[in-house]
């Protein structure tokens, strides 16, 4: 009699995960849309952005490149998302500002990958880096009456 519910049991949990896996076929066939990324996730993506970079350019300059690793590792990290929100925007000015502060990231990032780091020239690099960022920020940030900053008109225009 165990034997016979356990059966039962398990056909029925092989049809119900057939049927779900069946779904979820269905659902994947065809081109997915584009992830939709907005003004919102931007901001919010970028509010943590600054101080991780920030937190990288102080453990650079305390000499603890480990540390200074970790931080921009996350920074480009949270950088390079925001490739989306301009992508969506056909905005080809914003993807070129993402593109160079992600490179000139990975340009710092190897000048603290080495067995002696040139302290010098890493500085010269994270400065590549927030040049880099102010160079957009220039274009599509401006002061928000509240505080803070928020994204210019311009830059949620197709």
């Amino acid at each position: 009699m165990r034997s016979c519910v356990a059966r039962g049991l398990a056909l029925g949990l092989v049809a119900a995960a057939s049927i779900f896996v069946g779904e979820g076929l269905r659902a994947q066939d065809g081109p997915k849309p584009y992830p939709i990324y907005t003004a919102d996730h931007l901001a919010a993506t970028m509010e943590p952005l600054g101080p991780n970079f920030n937190a990288a350019v102080r453990a650079l300059e305390a000499g603890d490149y480990l540390a200074a690793k970790e931080r921009l590792a996350r920074a480009r990290e949270q950088m390079a998302t925001t490739i989306t929100f301009w992508r969506q925007r056909e905005r080809e000015d914003g993807i070129g500002f993402v593109r160079t502060v992600v490179r000139a990231m990975d340009d710092l990032d190897a000048a603290m990958s080495v067995d002696v780091v040139d302290a010098e020239a890493a500085s010269r690099f994270a400065a590549d880096v927030q040049a880099a960022c102010n160079a957009c920020h220039t274009v599509y940030r401006e002061p928000d009456p509240e505080g803070g900053f928020r994204l210019k008109a311009e830059a949620l225009e197709r």
